[in-house]
């Protein structure tokens, strides 16, 4: 399918709060928060520039998309997809074995979301390729991420209403009720997004498919 330039707003956001200066200590670095290695398979030859940055997170994200088994229902793809952003794909493959031993359906979300977080339990990890991983985290990732994006496409459909900043801000803030959405974020969410759309429309190498 086509991508959907609010999922990459919304995992921008998560990752850096827009911010194109943003770095981590563990060495990620950006508005898609890359890697040296991720940047590099992409082809991302500057990780502080936004469009080499949202070009590149959005075309690994796409490309951990098309990794996900065909077993998993297309509109659950892009939320293993993105856990695998977060932790790696190895660990993802692990939870769906877990989950499967479990009695689970390894190809649903909801059953994947319970499992992620026995990853970080020795008795669990041991029984595992690829080990340890912070596997709450990746939900509570992909769980916030779903929340922005929601709140972009409401932005979306509520754009011509022809209220006041103020007005926006309150409605943005009424209708997500998540804790992790402060009327800083939302005041960002009212102006930024359109900010990424232009950076993703203005570079023609951008992979479409997602």
């Amino acid at each position: 399918g086509k991508l959907d330039w609010r999922k990459i707003a919304a995992t921008s956001y998560q990752e850096s709060h827009w911010n194109p200066k943003a770095t981590s200590p563990t060495g990620v670095r950006g508005m898609m928060m890359l890697t040296r290695p991720t940047a590099k398979q992409m082809r991302v030859k500057n990780r502080l520039d936004p469009i080499q940055s949202i070009r590149g997170g959005a075309q690994y994200l796409g490309s951990l998309v098309q990794r996900i088994p065909a077993a998993v229902p297309e509109h659950e793809k892009m939320w293993f997809a993105l856990a695998s952003y977060n932790i790696g794909f190895g660990h993802i493959k692990d939870a769906q074995k877990l989950t499967k031993k479990k009695g689970l359906n390894p190809h649903a979300w909801m059953d994947i979301k319970k499992i992620l977080p026995l990853l970080h339990q020795r008795k669990y990890y041991r029984q595992t390729r690829y080990g340890y991983a912070r596997g709450k985290e990746a939900v509570h990732y992909v769980d916030n991420i779903r929340r922005y994006y929601d709140t972009l496409v409401w932005l979306d459909t509520h754009k011509n209403k022809h209220l006041t900043e103020e007005q926006i801000l309150q409605e943005i803030l009424a209708e997500t009720a998540s804790p992790t959405i402060t009327q800083k974020d939302a005041s960002e969410f009212n102006w930024i997004p359109s900010s990424i759309r232009h950076l993703w429309d203005a570079d023609p190498t951008k992979d479409s498919r997602f």
